[in-house]
C-alpha cells in the first residue's frame, strides 16, 4: 500500500509539474486565435493555428524541405569543420601564423550572421549554396580556436602526434 501511494504521489507531482506548461500553451493558442478574429488579421500575414497545423501535418512537404535543410546544414558543417581543422593544424605548426591570424579569427566570430548572410546571398544567390556557405561560416569560425586550444591542452604538438600515426 505504501508503494502504491508513493507511485501515485509521483504521478500527481509530475502532472502538477507540467500543468503550467499545458495551461500556458492553451492560453497562447487561444490568444492567437482570438487576435486573428478580433483584429481581422489576414491569413497571409498570420495564419491561424488550424491552418498551421494542417500545413505541419502535410508530411511530404515537411520531409522534402526538411531533407534539403538537413543537407545544407550537414554539408556546411562538414566543409566548415574541415577548413577549420586544417587552419587549426596550420596554426599549431606556426606560432607566427597563430599570433597573427587568431585575433582575426576570434574577431570574425563576432560578425553577426544577419550582416554576413545578405552578402553571401548576393554573391551565391538564393539557392542551396548560399545556405551551405552560411552554415560553413558558422561552424568554421569557432573550430580553429577550440581545436588550437585542444592541441595546446594535450601538451603534445600536433606534428609529433601525426608523426606517430605514420
Amino acid at each position: 500500500e505504501l508503494m502504491v501511494k508513493s507511485k501515485r504521489s509521483k504521478v500527481v507531482s509530475k502532472f502538477f509539474g507540467i500543468l503550467p506548461i499545458i495551461v500556458s500553451f492553451i492560453l497562447f493558442i487561444t490568444a492567437w486565435f482570438l487576435a486573428i478574429k478580433i483584429f481581422n488579421i489576414p491569413q497571409y500575414f498570420l495564419p491561424s493555428p488550424k491552418a498551421l497545423l494542417i500545413e505541419l501535418l502535410d508530411y511530404k512537404l515537411f520531409l522534402r524541405h526538411g531533407g534539403v535543410t538537413l543537407l545544407e546544414a550537414v554539408v556546411g558543417f562538414i566543409v566548415g569543420g574541415g577548413i577549420g581543422f586544417l587552419i587549426a593544424v596550420v596554426l599549431d605548426y606556426s606560432r607566427l601564423l597563430e599570433k597573427s591570424l587568431m585575433p582575426y579569427i576570434i574577431g570574425a566570430t563576432n560578425i553577426p550572421i544577419v550582416a554576413f548572410a545578405p552578402v553571401v546571398v548576393i554573391y551565391f544567390g538564393f539557392g542551396v549554396e548560399s545556405k551551405m556557405v552560411v552554415a560553413a561560416f558558422i561552424s568554421f569560425l569557432d573550430l580553429p580556436s577550440f581545436e588550437e586550444q585542444a592541441f595546446l591542452d594535450t601538451g603534445i604538438p600536433i606534428n609529433l602526434a601525426t608523426r606517430s600515426l605514420g
